[in-house]
């Protein structure tokens, strides 16, 4: 070990020691948003503006050049703060326009201040940065987050935590932004991004895309797709501005697969309350990736959306718009809110284009499995499904490695329409109006949204809410006649 070596490492702990001697004197855990089942997530002390990102690829390898411009406020008198970063090697760091001091820990960037910040004191962060992305695995999609380099593209799906494999943020959602991304490609490729694209120059072979996100967005909404792109652009009867985007290979699907498209945007906007954001539309990734995200603005679709009837996961990215990403988490275990509110998006759109008896099959369809009573036809004993009943957990408070079960999305959508069916339909979407109207860029919890369904019932509802979210048996849905089956000790 050499001698530089040694100094560095003697450096590295100093700051550590400081970083930690600080936190504890200030009481203020800067490691931390606080969420519940991702404690190692974010950050505090701070409230983050905005996001410039300024990033170029050469496409032929795993490889970024970038920089980070970060505004944001203190919100504690601040000597240090922290920024999740994976990997990614920094080249410099300032704050305010000075130099630095920083150390590493895992994904946590700690930054010393070179002036001591105030409760309410402006200020901003330049880092540049380089290096090979490496995304993180999702224990519960299965998926690699984050930055994706395969076959000469990217793609870029971050819930909840891969936002920090490519550029310096406080990953999580509490912590919502205004971004511009600043994207360069050889000439040839084209970049989808969330927002509006508001300039695009090429020189000596370099193409720049420049996309502003005007409304604020979580860290884990913010995408950047490179390929070959063909655009698609159009817009909805009531005049929201459409753009998609697919392979060349793929394009001759648009029409199938997203000919609805603004038809959902309009019935949504009717339902729901006006689009929040200027535009949307979709990208296609060339990789048959089993999953959808609802990346604001452009929702992110893998190339299996093209086989086959899809309105129902168009749908369900599409409502995301406004639960999930004009209204934002506070803490993920109230994920339901997200997938929930998309799920039963799914059966709205069912509702308004089918009819009312097909949208109660679907709904029966999925109570019959949350409740386990379609497994019995699988030769499952009783003792089986109860565990596997009780694997997905609590609606309302889900395992964090396993965030994205069945029970947020299908028993998250059936609370609502359980919901729909008590207050009835005249309250119901007054509510869902009022929910997304009032927290609009915004986050919010459970509590939250059961305030608001109260206030507009007039109704007590702090049985169902703990009846349909915090208990593993699903209640029974009379109106509907639908009855969890007994799944006691008799097989």
């Amino acid at each position: 070990m050499n001698l530089q070596r040694i100094f560095s490492l003697l450096i590295t702990a100093c700051l550590l020691a400081a970083f930690s001697a600080a936190a504890q004197d200030g009481q203020l855990d800067l490691s931390s948003a606080g969420d519940s089942l991702y404690p190692e997530l974010g950050s505090s002390g701070f409230d983050v503006q905005h996001y410039t990102i300024r990033l170029q690829t050469p496409m032929d390898e795993n490889a970024i050049t970038a920089e980070a411009i970060i505004t944001a406020v203190a919100t504690a008198d601040l000597e240090q703060f922290n920024l999740d970063l994976v990997s990614l090697n920094i080249d410099n760091l300032t704050v305010n326009g000075e130099s630095a001091e920083f150390s590493r820990s895992g994904s946590e960037l700690m930054i010393l201040l070179p002036q001591p910040l105030s409760a309410g004191d402006s200020f901003e962060v330049v880092i540049q940065y380089h290096g090979m992305p490496t995304p993180t695995q999702d224990p519960s999609l299965g998926a690699r987050l984050g930055w994706n380099f395969a076959d000469g593209l990217v793609y870029v799906v971050s819930e909840p935590d891969g936002a920090q494999t490519w550029f310096p943020a406080n990953d999580h959602p509490s912590d919502k932004a205004t971004f511009t991304l600043e994207i360069t490609v050889p000439e040839g490729f084209v970049v989808a991004a969330n927002g509006v694209l508001e300039e695009t120059t090429t020189q000596d072979g370099q193409t720049t895309f420049r996309w502003e996100m005007r409304q604020p967005m979580a860290t884990y909404l913010a995408t950047v797709n490179i390929d070959r792109y063909v655009e698609f652009e159009s817009e909805s009867a009531e005049g929201v501005p459409l753009r998609n985007y697919l392979p060349e290979r793929y394009s001759r699907f648009n029409d199938r697969v997203f000919g609805r498209q603004g038809e959902m945007v309009d019935y949504f906007s009717n339902i729901f309350g006006p689009y929040p954001f200027d535009a949307y539309g979709a990208v296609v990734v060339d990789q048959p990736l089993g999953f959808a995200l609802e990346t604001q603005t452009i929702s992110l679709f893998g190339s299996s959306i093209l086989m086959g009837d899809a309105d129902d996961v168009v749908a369900h990215e599409l409502a995301h718009q406004w639960f999930g990403n004009s209204i934002s988490l506070e803490d993920w275990s109230d994920i339901w809110l997200n997938e929930g509110f998309a799920s039963y998006a799914e059966w709205l759109w069912l509702e308004h284009t089918e009819g009312p008896d097909a949208r109660d099959a679907a709904i029966a369809e999925a109570y019959g499995f949350m409740s386990g009573d379609g497994w019995q036809e699988f030769g499952l004993t009783n003792a089986q499904i109860r565990a596997e009943l009780m694997s997905m957990g609590l609606t309302g408070s889900p395992d964090p490695d396993n965030l994205f079960n069945a029970a947020v999305y299908y028993r998250g959508g059936l609370t609502l329409h359980a919901l729909r069916l008590v207050v009835g339909d005249d309250a119901f979407f007054e509510i869902l109006r009022t929910y997304a109207g009032q927290y609009t860029y915004g986050n919010a919890t459970t509590d939250d949204f059961f305030a608001i369904a109260e206030a507009i019932s007039g109704r007590n509802l702090e049985k169902f809410k703990r009846d349909w979210l915090y208990v593993i048996q699903i209640p029974s849905i009379p109106a509907m006649r639908l009855f969890p089956p007994n799944l006691g000790d008799s097989n």
